[in-house]
């Protein structure tokens, strides 16, 4: 079979690393080429993609998000000086992303971070167990109130009998 290929200009280059790609599908192929081909300042909006395809709203958002997966789509929920959710961002890549590359894109510039959870980690070590000790939540109440009254004063706390 002969094949011609008959180039216009306005076109897009795409590496064939990602036409030979075997882990995504062709819908996302097609969705990632499309996001590609756009110009850099394109504000990305879901309705967008579907007006300029026959596949259904569903079937678009399988596909982003199978892009996601994949990470040629990179997408990160920005957050403003308050730390509260502001829009999405949307970074393409024509090739797979590392997890290296992400990780590095997490936080936004107030230092939090744009988007997942926070990490429920406890660095000073607060958790007590009950279990052997119930009084111990006093004795600890007690002991920050007396470091208090020493760091207010200067003075040990008056002994109340």
């Amino acid at each position: 079979m002969k094949f011609v290929n008959k180039r216009h200009s306005n076109f897009t280059t795409i590496p064939n690393n990602l036409i030979y790609d075997p882990n995504i599908t062709w819908k996302a192929k097609a969705i990632l080429i499309y996001m590609i081909s756009r110009p850099p300042d394109w504000q990305f909006y879901l309705s967008e993609v579907i007006k300029n395809s026959r596949d259904g709203r569903d079937a678009t958002a399988a596909g982003i998000k199978e892009l996601i997966e994949a990470r040629y789509l990179l997408r990160f929920q920005e957050r403003n000086t308050k730390g509260q959710f502001r829009e999405y961002i949307y970074q393409v890549y024509d090739e797979p992303q590392s997890i290296n590359a992400i990780n590095s894109t997490t936080l936004s510039e107030t230092g939090l971070s744009v988007f997942g959870k926070p990490d429920a980690t406890n660095t000073y070590g607060t958790n007590i167990n009950l279990d052997d000790c119930p009084n111990k939540v006093k004795d600890l109440q007690d002991q920050y109130n007396e470091q208090r009254w020493r760091e207010i004063t200067g003075a040990p706390p008056p002994v109340i009998r």
